[in-house]
C-alpha cells in the first residue's frame, strides 16, 4: 500500500539466462515493434552432437528460492515472454559475437511463426535487456580476440501483475494451430520479498542430452568451436561457417557453448 492509502499496482521482474547454444536476434524489420528473438538451432543436419532446449522454472505455487524446480522440454516448441510496455534494449555489446558480420541476416524463416528445419525453438523477448554475462575463454572470431559469452541474463522489470501467466504453440510444419498445439502453463504466483519487491528466474538451457540436468561439465575449447557451426543454417549465407579459436582461459567457470548474435535485417 501507498503513503495515502492507495492500493499500488502489483508488477514483477523476470530474469531469463540463455545458456550455451543460444543465438540472441536483434530484430527491428518494424521501427514500432522492436523485439529480440532467442534461437536455438537444430544440431543433426550439422553433424554437431544432439542438443535439447530444456526451461527451468520454479514450481508453481511452491517457494522461489529453496532450489525447488520443474522442467520443460522446449524443442518443437516457441513462447513469448510478457513485457512491460517498454522496446526491447538492441545494444548487445562486443562479447556477444556477432556472426551476421560475416553471415548475413538471419533467414526470413527462422523468425517466422512457422516450421523451419534449422529451428529447435524459437523465444521473442518484446521488452527488457542484457545484464549480466558469463564468459570463460577468449577467442579469436573474425580477426578480434576477446571474451565471448556463454550465458547472457535478459531482465524485463516492472512486468504489470504478481504472477507469471505464460503459454508456449507448437512450431508446425504446416496447417492451422489445433487446440493441443497451444499450451497453457502452469501459472506461477510471485510473492513479494521483504521490501516488496517481485522477483522470477528460468533458466533456458540449449545444451548436449548427457549434459542435463545441470551442473555442466567442462568442455574442451575445440568442441565448443565445434558445435558453434551449428547457427550459420539460419542465417542467409550459410557456407560462412567459420569456428571460434581458442586463445586463453578465464579464471571462472566451465567452459560450454557459445551464445551467438545477429541482427535482421
Amino acid at each position: 500500500m501507498s503513503g495515502d492509502g492507495n492500493a499500488t499496482a502489483a508488477t514483477y521482474t523476470l530474469e531469463i539466462r540463455f545458456k550455451c547454444l543460444c543465438l540472441l536476434v536483434r530484430d527491428a524489420r518494424d521501427s514500432q515493434n522492436t523485439r529480440v528473438h532467442v534461437v536455438m538451432p537444430t544440431t543433426h543436419e550439422t553433424g554437431v552432437d544432439r542438443h535439447v532446449v530444456q526451461m527451468m522454472y520454479p514450481r508453481a505455487g511452491g517457494p522461489l528460492l529453496n532450489g525447488t524446480a520443474d522442467s520443460l522440454p522446449m524443442d518443437g516448441w516457441q513462447m513469448e515472454f510478457p513485457g512491460n510496455g517498454t522496446a526491447p534494449v538492441l545494444d548487445f555489446g562486443q562479447d556477444l559475437v556477432n556472426i551476421s558480420a560475416n553471415a548475413g541476416p538471419v533467414r526470413d524463416e527462422v523468425l517466422g511463426s512457422g516450421y523451419d528445419p534449422s529451428v529447435a525453438s524459437r523465444m521473442t523477448l518484446v521488452s527488457g535487456e542484457i545484464t549480466e554475462r558469463e564468459s570463460a575463454a577468449t577467442w579469436e572470431y573474425d580477426g578480434v580476440v576477446r571474451p565471448l559469452t556463454q550465458q547472457v541474463t535478459w531482465t524485463i522489470r516492472d512486468i504489470p501483475g504478481d504472477r507469471l501467466v505464460w503459454r508456449r504453440t507448437r512450431i508446425r510444419a504446416e496447417g492451422e494451430p489445433t487446440p493441443d498445439d497451444v499450451q497453457d502453463l502452469p501459472v506461477i504466483e510471485i510473492p513479494a520479498d521483504a521490501n516488496g519487491k517481485r522477483l522470477i528466474h528460468l533458466d533456458v538451457y540449449h545444451i548436449t542430452a548427457s549434459d542435463f540436468p545441470t551442473p555442466r561439465r567442462d568442455r574442451e575449447p575445440c568442441v565448443s568451436a565445434d558445435h558453434f557451426v551449428a547457427y550459420y543454417p539460419l542465417f542467409e549465407n550459410p557456407t560462412h561457417n567459420d569456428k571460434p579459436r581458442f586463445k586463453e582461459r578465464l579464471e571462472s567457470p566451465t567452459i560450454s557453448c557459445i551464445n551467438g548474435g545477429a541482427v535482421k535485417p
